[in-house]
């Protein structure tokens, strides 16, 4: 489905997947901290397409890379 981001809520659903990205990139920076090799390639967070998928991933493996 292809979005309108000329529009108010256009431009406030890319504001919020900029946001969630920058959020993500930081724990991903986390993880490349504790352990670069568990560390996603930023360009597959900046596209990804499920970023709650993503979440769950991120925040699984930053919890588990800072536990080991």
């Amino acid at each position: 489905m292809k979005q309108n981001y000329s529009s108010v809520a256009g431009q406030m659903h890319l504001c919020a997947r900029a946001s969630r990205i920058a959020s993500l990139n930081a724990m991903n920076d986390c993880i490349r901290a504790i352990d670069p090799s568990e560390a996603w390639d930023p360009l597959n967070i900046a596209y990804a397409r499920d970023l709650d998928a993503l979440q769950d991933q991120i925040s699984a493996c930053l919890m588990r890379v800072q536990a080991e």
